[in-house]
């Protein structure tokens, strides 16, 4: 007997435990990914954002208000597609107002309601782009990219330096240099996304 918090001491005491693990684990639905996708305009490139958490840590706040990802919102040539679960109508019409920038939500997708629909919402997309949060996991878990946004200091499975994922070949991590300055890592992401 073994508490499952534990069970990593004995299966990935190391890094070199982890080589040929990891990768895609869940696929989706692909009539519902396809459906997301003709949805989101074929041919484009398609990011998901997610960029809120519940979760109300005293020592790392993951969570960000939309208007900071603005570097990363304003590349051009890229389709913004919202992963973000609860109702945040009021800031992405803000956003629209006040910065021309357009985030599409899918009315057809409830993130918390059905995660065979997150899966294929998340499936349908080229990149996700968030903090530390369900987005993020499952983007993991089905294989797709995603670009995750870490305080400092992070939580204990991001490690405490690199850009790669032990957990999850797909994702790369950006990481706060200095604990609450988001500006940094969302500026570096900004310059990849605009190499996309």
């Amino acid at each position: 007997q073994i508490a499952a918090g534990s069970l990593g001491r004995w299966l990935r005491p190391d890094r070199a435990s982890f080589a040929g693990h990891g990768g895609a684990y869940l696929r989706a639905d692909p009539v519902k990914r396809d459906r997301c996708r003709a949805r989101y305009g074929a041919g484009e490139f398609t990011v998901g954002i997610a960029w809120h958490t519940t979760k109300n840590e005293p020592t790392a706040q993951r969570r960000l208000e939309l208007e900071e990802l603005l570097p990363v919102l304003q590349v051009p040539g890229v389709r913004f597609v919202s992963l973000q679960y609860g109702d945040h109508r009021e800031a992405i019409a803000k956003l629209k107002s006040e910065t021309g920038v357009e985030l599409l939500q899918d009315p057809a997708i409830d993130q918390l309601e059905s995660l065979d629909d997150l899966a294929a919402q998340t499936a349908a997309l080229d990149l996700v782009i968030g903090i530390d949060n369900s987005a993020a996991h499952m983007a993991g878990g089905l294989g797709v990219p995603a670009w995750v946004l870490l305080p400092q200091p992070p939580e204990w499975r991001w490690l405490l330096e690199g850009e790669d994922c032990l957990w999850w070949p797909s994702l790369r991590l950006f990481r706060q240099k200095i604990w609450r300055e988001w500006r940094g890592p969302i500026a570096e992401m900004a310059r990849a996304l605009a190499l996309h």
